[in-house]
């Protein structure tokens, strides 16, 4: 596991052991995203992009290919296709983006073209995995159907893959989304180390 970066960590994988300045980092974070839910309530939830109402695009890559700021600000272009196409009303609220620091994600010409789109980046800490309803909600339930899974090719994956995501309902994303209230306010009661559960 060391070549993928993780290392054990309280019983389970994890991606770093978190420094003070970490721990400082996301106690600010989940100061700053309590906030703006007491302000907003669950409007500010409806309007973060990430396991809303339901899967808005499904972007597969070619093994080996790397993703770039390029790559991903052509994502984020079909992203608001896919959006004005199924979710016209979620833009003329405004959109929240909720997406880690990974380089392509946080590139000058990535902020400048979600700047142009007018959507807020909101902020989102290094190694936080347990804040982030992709990694905590969507990506468990995912690694686990697929523990169950045998597929032969790229295609068979691609499709079983589509046909899970779009089999899940609605309230399955809302769930993923209304946890982000209790982990970042225990986040916050426990110093910034990790949320379990």
């Amino acid at each position: 596991m060391d070549t993928l970066g993780y290392h054990k960590f309280c019983a389970r994988w994890v991606t770093k052991q978190l420094a003070d300045l970490h721990k400082t980092q996301r106690m600010g974070s989940a100061l700053t995203f309590l906030q703006r839910y007491w302000e907003e309530g669950d409007e500010f939830l409806d309007r973060i992009m990430t396991d809303c109402k339901g899967i808005l695009l499904t972007e597969f890559m070619a093994p080996g290919t790397k993703i770039t700021s390029q790559v991903y600000c052509e994502m984020l272009h079909k992203l608001k296709r896919s959006m004005q196409n199924k979710q016209q009303g979620t833009l003329s609220k405004g959109v929240v983006l909720l997406h880690d620091n990974a380089r392509p994600h946080t590139a000058v010409c990535t902020n400048a073209f979600i700047k142009l789109f007018g959507w807020e980046i909101f902020d989102h800490p290094p190694y936080s995995p347990d804040l982030s309803p992709s990694d905590y909600h969507l990506f468990s339930k995912m690694k686990v159907w697929l523990a169950t899974q045998r597929f032969h090719t790229n295609e068979e994956l691609m499709d079983g893959v589509n046909n899970w995501l779009h089999n899940l309902a609605a309230p399955f994303f809302d769930e993923g989304l209304q946890k982000l209230v209790p982990r970042h306010d225990k986040c916050l009661n426990l110093d910034g180390n990790y949320v379990e559960k």
